[in-house]
Formats: C-alpha cells, sequence, structure tokens
C-alpha cells in the first residue's frame, strides 16, 4: 500500500470510443469513431471480428485509460485495480487491462463479467 502523501492531485482522463460501422444518432453522446479493423489484432485470436460479425455493430465501446503510476512502492507491495460496470441488463463482458511500460506490453489480464445490474 502507498501512502496518501505518494499520490498527487492530477486530472483523471477517461476516453469512450465507439467501434464499428454505424452512424451516431443525434441522441447519441459524440464519441470518436474507431473501424474495428484497426483494433483486430489487439484481441487474441480475432475474437472482436468474429464477435463484430455475429453480434449488432453498434453495441461494441473500447475505453481507453491512462494512469501515472510513478510511485514508490515496497516490493512486497500490491497495486490494485477494481472496477464496477453498471447497467440495467446482465450483459457479459470481457474486460483486457494491459501495462505498458515505455511503449512495451509487460503484462495483460483478461477478465470476463457481468454487469451489476441496476
Amino acid at each position: 500500500m502507498c501512502n496518501k502523501s505518494d499520490h498527487s492531485l492530477s486530472t483523471r482522463q477517461h476516453i469512450f470510443v465507439h467501434i464499428g460501422p454505424s452512424q451516431p444518432t443525434y441522441a447519441d453522446p459524440l464519441l470518436e469513431m474507431v473501424d474495428a479493423s484497426q483494433i483486430w489484432d489487439k484481441f487474441p485470436n480475432d475474437s472482436l471480428k468474429e464477435l463484430m460479425e455475429r453480434g449488432p455493430s453498434n453495441a461494441f465501446f473500447l475505453v481507453k485509460f491512462w494512469a501515472d503510476v510513478n510511485i514508490r512502492l515496497e516490493p512486497e507491495a500490491t497495486f490494485a485495480v477494481s472496477v464496477i460496470f453498471e447497467g440495467v441488463e446482465d450483459v457479459p463482458l470481457s474486460l483486457s487491462t494491459k501495462v505498458c511500460s515505455f511503449g512495451k506490453q509487460v503484462v495483460e489480464k483478461i477478465e470476463v463479467s457481468s454487469l451489476y445490474i441496476v
């Protein structure tokens, strides 16, 4: 664990990106559009490509999150992140977390979970 004094008060940034060919409507929030073929190689065994071919193309979103974790930790310390997804339907989610250092991936964790129903 780290002390409060180790944390800096910095701005946190979450960027939501819509993946797929569908056109947004006026009621939709403005999101960056990404052609799915640009990121297929980031998912194992063509899984994103297969999901997009089977499912509705307007149901895929990517969340990009950056964090500067340049803090001093004891060698036996644990750095953990927790997330909660909420929705009105029980939808299975696949969450891929990658840690990169100096532009190279050093760790990847893939979790499959469900939404917390509200």
